[in-house]
């Protein structure tokens, strides 16, 4: 997460926040990944950050793309 935020020193840097709640092992809201978004939050403002839907839902994080 250091080399992450580090990169919002550099004004021409954006980040995309996507698929967040693949990421949280907690239901809706989930909690434990709101610290660590307000750090992203804080380090680039929310005009350099980018919502991604993570659509189209694969079923798993982790499931390989249909051919």
């Amino acid at each position: 997460m250091a080399k992450v935020l580090a990169l919002a020193a550099h004004d021409n840097i954006a980040i995309k926040i996507s698929g967040a709640c693949t990421l949280s092992h907690e239901p809706f809201p989930y909690k434990d990944l709101w610290d660590q978004l307000s750090r992203v939050f804080d380090a680039f403002g929310f005009d350099r950050c980018l919502w991604g839907t993570d659509w189209s839902p694969t079923g798993s994080p982790t499931a390989s793309a249909p051919p």
